[in-house]
């Protein structure tokens, strides 16, 4: 019988944080509940076909043809010219997003383009959208693009992106609800 071995005593240092060392701290820079990942792909209907019968997702919401001109839209701090769709289901709490560039430069189109269907942005649920936003702007991730859902009539919801590409490989999202109903049609969604 060989001898036991001793457990080894394994001793984590310091996390790095993604963000800088008082990423934690007063000074951090999200502090947003994490809620969503997204996926960028150029077939939605099989991409949502795989995620209900393979991964058991909800049903999708389907947001179909939405428009920077109806959203406040922007691009690269321009007034936005794109147009995509954006499917919204859950598994559990996570929100799953698939995306389908439709028309127009976007961080959508761009991505496709240049990375082919992948994960895109991972998104958070922010309480202070104006702080959090120049918080991300003032540590160098600049917003690539914004527009509120489910138009600009009705900004219940008002998404912000940041490109943290460099740093994650991926867009940030930073979604901010109406205190008037933004949760209440997030919550909607959820239940379908």
């Amino acid at each position: 019988m060989a001898p036991r071995a001793e457990a080894t005593d394994i001793s984590v240092g310091p996390l790095p944080m993604p963000f800088g060392a008082d990423a934690m701290g007063p000074n951090r820079l999200l502090v947003p509940v994490f809620h969503q990942v997204a996926w960028i792909v150029d077939d939605i209907e099989a991409a949502e076909q795989y995620f209900l019968h393979k991964v058991g997702t909800t049903p999708f919401v389907r947001m179909r043809n939405v428009r920077a001109e109806d959203t406040n839209g922007t691009y690269l701090g321009e007034p936005g010219q794109w147009s995509a769709d954006l499917y919204n289901g859950f598994h559990g709490d996570l929100n799953v997003e698939l995306i389908r560039p439709l028309s127009g430069e976007s961080i959508y189109s761009t991505w496709l383009r240049d990375r082919g269907p992948s994960i895109q942005h991972v998104a958070y649920l922010s309480s202070d959208l104006a702080g959090d936003r120049a918080t991300m702007v003032a540590n160098g991730f600049p917003m690539v693009q914004s527009f509120c859902l489910p138009s600009a009539q009705l900004p219940l919801m008002t998404i912000n992106y940041f490109d943290t590409t460099k740093l994650l490989g991926h867009i940030t999202e930073l979604i901010g609800l109406d205190p008037n109903g933004g949760a209440e049609f997030l919550y909607k969604a959820k239940q379908l």
